[in-house]
């Protein structure tokens, strides 16, 4: 393990919440007891019901109660707001953390001021199977892709090396570039915001790491679940995709994106699947008013890094 002073950096975590009471005992306990102790713990409870806030207190935790649900990255950049250390860790409430998951995940950070965010190893909460490990880009030359043409793969390595993105559920950044950035899109109903993140810092040339020594175990889907279940995961995968695509993908890719799920909706009406029909509808209603948004920050952030969509994405492959 790495051995790092406190002093390398102070560390602030914000952890969002929503009626998971059962959850945050595991999750704070475990950060508690970290080998690299975190500066502060701030829980920022998106309208919970439950005794959460009772357990948080419980594990010297500050407590920002929003009263109501205002989605996973309004209340991340809330958290962000009101932290004080010189990096900032974003977890969820769903998750338990080996004792040096900090110190591995901190290391990268100390050592090359170029390093924008890590991101570490996940496995299931049983142990048994990884669920993330570090991300690349690559060509896959088909339409079942994460874009057509397109897919994000995992790879397991053994050492600290560069990755495209990471996991929103346990990122480490540099709290001043995360700040000239601008924090998390709150756009992103909850999902792609984590890429997004990401590829937003490259066009500064900020780095992103992947420490595959520092592991968590998640209980996956459970947060979502407690959120509104299949309809926020939906909005989620699907919104996220297409506002990421308006947003940041050259424009061949974005159409293309766009054009498969419109296309969905024919299939479904065509189908008479007036459900999925509906449901498809109403998103893609929803992402349609948030075009201007995503199309103005697309012109703003591209005419800053002077490069184009497609030099950037090609930049990307070959990390």
């Amino acid at each position: 393990a790495p051995v790092l002073m406190r002093d390398s950096g102070r560390v602030s975590v914000v952890v969002v919440n929503f009626q998971g009471a059962e959850l945050l005992e595991d999750c704070l306990g475990s950060l508690g007891m970290q080998s690299y102790p975190p500066f502060e713990l701030v829980v920022v409870d998106n309208g919970s019901s439950d005794g959460s806030e009772a357990v948080a207190r419980t594990h010297g935790a500050r407590w920002i109660g929003l009263g109501c649900n205002v989605g996973l990255a309004p209340a991340m950049n809330v958290g962000a707001q009101s932290a004080q250390g010189e990096y900032i860790l974003f977890v969820n409430n769903d998750m338990r953390f080996a004792k040096t998951f900090l110190e591995h995940l901190i290391t990268p950070l100390v050592q090359a001021n170029t390093v924008f965010c890590t991101d570490a190893t996940q496995i299931d909460w049983e142990g048994t199977t990884g669920i993330h490990a570090r991300t690349a880009l690559s060509r896959n030359w088909s339409l079942r892709g994460i874009w057509p043409g397109w897919e994000m793969r995992q790879e397991v390595t053994e050492k600290p090396v560069h990755a495209v993105m990471v996991s929103g559920a346990n990122v480490l950044v540099r709290r001043w570039m995360f700040e000239q950035l601008g924090g998390w899109d709150p756009c992103y109903p909850a999902g792609w915001e984590d890429v997004d993140l990401c590829w937003r810092a490259r066009l500064h040339g900020w780095r992103t790491v992947f420490v595959p020594q520092a592991v968590c175990w998640h209980k996956v889907g459970v947060a979502s679940h407690k959120a509104g279940g299949e309809w926020v995961r939906y909005r989620g995968s699907l919104g996220g995709r297409l506002y990421f695509a308006a947003k940041l993908l050259p424009f061949e890719l974005a159409t293309a994106t766009w054009g498969l799920a419109l296309g969905a909706l024919v299939r479904d009406t065509a189908a008479r699947q007036w459900s999925d029909a509906r449901r498809r509808a109403a998103l893609l209603r929803e992402v349609l008013g948030l075009l201007p948004t995503a199309l103005a920050e697309r012109r703003r952030l591209y005419a800053q890094a002077r490069r184009t969509p497609r030099q950037h994405l090609r930049a990307l492959a070959a990390i």
